[in-house]
C-alpha cells in the first residue's frame, strides 16, 4: 500500500492567539481615591480554547480572571491598567491597556438642585448610568425587583417637550414606546421594567423571565412645567402595580408578571445591541435614567425636563393614597438606593444608601448642554435639598464625544439654572 501526503504552502502553520479587550473600566474612566473600580474583560480565540487573563492595574497590583475583585487605588494620578490573555498552549495575546484617572474623594453635595435632561440621548449620551452589580456579580442595592419594590421620583416637564403619544396598555412592551424616564431593560431578554412619559401621562411597563409582559398607564398628564411627584409599586408575589401621581392612584393592574424582575447575578448580555455593532456590556448591566438605554432608534425616544430625588426601595411604600413627602427622602432599612441629585455640577451623581450593598454612583456621560427651559414664572418646588456621597461601587463614564448640544446637567430647582 502506497500512501501519498499533500501539503500545500509552505512554512510553519500561522500562530492562533486570543484577544483580549477590557470591558470596564470604560474609556476615559474616573474615580475618587479609595472607592473601588470594577475591572471586566472579554477573551475569544480562532480555536475555542480556553484563555486565563492577566491584569497589571499600573500601582504594582496583579490580578487574574475575566472578572476579578474592584480594585482600590490608595493615592491620585493616572494609571494604565493592562490586561493579557494566554491559552492553553501558551500562545499570548496582545495586551489591551486602559487609562484611568484616580481623583481625590468627592467633596459632600450640599446644593439645592435637580437634574436636567436635553432629551437628545443617543451615542450613549444625555442620560444617567448606574451600575447594578459590583465587580464580583453581586447585587447592589439599586438592582431592586427581586420581590416588592416602589419606584419614586420628582419629574417636571414643559407641554410639549415629550411628544410621543399615548400607548396601548396590556399585555406588551408599549411602554417603551413614551419617552424614556427610567430603562431598567434587557436587550431581548427577560427580568426587566422602566418608566416613560406617553402621552403626557407616566407609564410603567414590565417583563418576567417567562415571557410575560405587562404596561400600566397612568390617566394624568404631567407635562404642565410643574413638579410631581411619581410613585410606582409592585407586589412580587402577583405583579399587582400601582401607579401614583402627586400621593393619588393614577393606574392600576391586581395582577401581572410575578416573580423575581431584579437583573439576574451572572447574566450574560447580548452580543450586541442597539444597531448591532455596541457591546451590550455597556449598556445593559445598568440602570439608566433620561433615556432607552441600548440606543436602538428615535422610535424609543429620551425624556426631556427635570427630575429630582429619586429613590428605590425593596417594599411597597404606597398601599393607597398618600400625602407626598414633604422632605428629601430619608434613609431607612427599605431603601435600596436613593439620589438626591445636588451635586450641582460634575460628571457624577451620588447614591446616599449604600444597602444592602455600597451604592453605585450615577455616571453622566454627556456632549454638550441643552437648550434651558424658558418662560413663564416657576411654582414651587420639590423639598430637600443636600446629601452627601456614598461609597461608590461599579459605575461607568461613557464617551464625550463632541457634537451638538445633547446632555444632562445639574440645574438649580426654582428653573434658574
Amino acid at each position: 500500500m502506497v500512501v501519498v501526503v499533500v501539503v500545500s504552502g509552505c512554512g510553519a502553520p500561522t500562530p492562533t492567539v486570543p484577544v483580549v479587550q477590557i470591558e470596564q473600566p470604560a474609556a476615559g474612566a474616573s474615580v475618587p481615591v479609595g472607592e473601588p473600580l470594577a475591572l471586566l474583560a472579554s477573551a475569544t480565540h480562532p480555536d475555542a480554547a480556553a484563555v486565563e487573563i492577566a491584569w497589571d492595574l499600573g500601582d504594582g497590583t496583579t490580578v487574574t480572571g475575566l472578572r476579578p475583585p474592584p480594585h482600590r487605588y490608595l493615592t491620585a494620578g493616572t494609571y494604565v491598567i493592562t490586561a493579557s490573555g494566554t491559552d492553553t498552549g501558551g500562545a499570548a495575546s496582545v495586551p489591551a491597556t486602559r487609562g484611568v484617572e484616580v481623583g481625590t474623594a468627592a467633596a459632600a453635595a450640599t446644593g439645592n438642585h435637580a437634574l436636567r435632561f436635553g432629551g437628545t440621548g443617543r451615542d450613549d449620551v444625555d442620560r444617567v448610568k448606574i451600575a447594578l452589580h459590583d465587580g464580583e456579580d453581586r447585587s447592589l442595592g439599586v438592582d431592586v425587583g427581586g420581590g416588592d419594590m416602589t419606584i419614586e421620583l420628582w419629574l417636571r416637564a414643559r407641554p410639549g417637550d415629550n411628544p410621543a403619544p399615548r400607548v396601548e396598555c396590556g399585555d406588551n412592551v408599549a411602554w417603551i414606546s413614551g419617552h424614556v424616564v427610567v430603562d431598567r431593560d434587557r436587550y431581548n431578554q427577560g427580568r426587566k421594567y422602566g418608566l416613560s412619559l406617553a402621552g403626557g401621562a407616566v407609564v410603567f411597563g414590565v417583563s418576567d423571565g417567562a415571557g410575560s409582559d405587562r404596561t400600566v398607564c397612568g390617566a394624568t398628564r404631567i407635562d404642565d412645567d410643574r413638579w410631581h411627584h411619581v410613585a410606582v409599586t409592585r407586589v412580587g408575589a402577583d405583579g399587582a402595580v400601582t401607579i401614583f401621581v402627586d400621593g393619588v392612584p393614577d393606574g392600576a393592574v391586581e395582577s401581572g408578571p410575578a416573580g423575581d424582575v431584579s437583573y439576574p447575578a451572572a447574566a450574560v448580555p447580548e452580543a450586541a445591541c442597539g444597531d448591532g455593532t455596541q457591546p451590550c456590556t455597556q449598556s445593559d448591566p445598568f440602570l439608566v435614567l433620561g433615556a432607552e438605554k441600548h440606543d436602538v432608534g428615535p422610535e424609543y425616544p429620551s425624556y426631556r425636563g427635570l427630575m429630582d430625588e429619586l429613590r428605590l426601595s425593596t417594599v411597597v411604600r404606597y398601599p393607597g393614597p398618600f400625602a407626598p413627602p414633604q422632605a428629601r427622602f430619608e434613609l431607612d432599612a427599605d431603601t435600596g438606593a436613593v439620589y438626591h441629585f445636588d451635586e450641582g455640577a460634575g460628571p457624577v451623581a451620588r447614591d446616599s444608601a449604600g444597602r444592602p450593598g455600597p451604592g453605585p454612583p450615577g455616571v453622566r456621560p454627556h456632549g454638550g448642554r441643552p437648550p434651558r427651559p424658558g418662560g413663564g414664572p416657576h411654582p414651587p418646588p420639590p423639598p430637600g435639598g443636600g446629601g452627601g456621597p456614598g461609597a461608590g461601587r461599579g459605575g461607568f463614564l461613557g464617551p464625550a464625544p463632541r457634537g451638538p448640544p445633547r446632555c444632562c446637567h445639574f440645574g438649580r430647582r426654582n428653573g434658574s439654572g
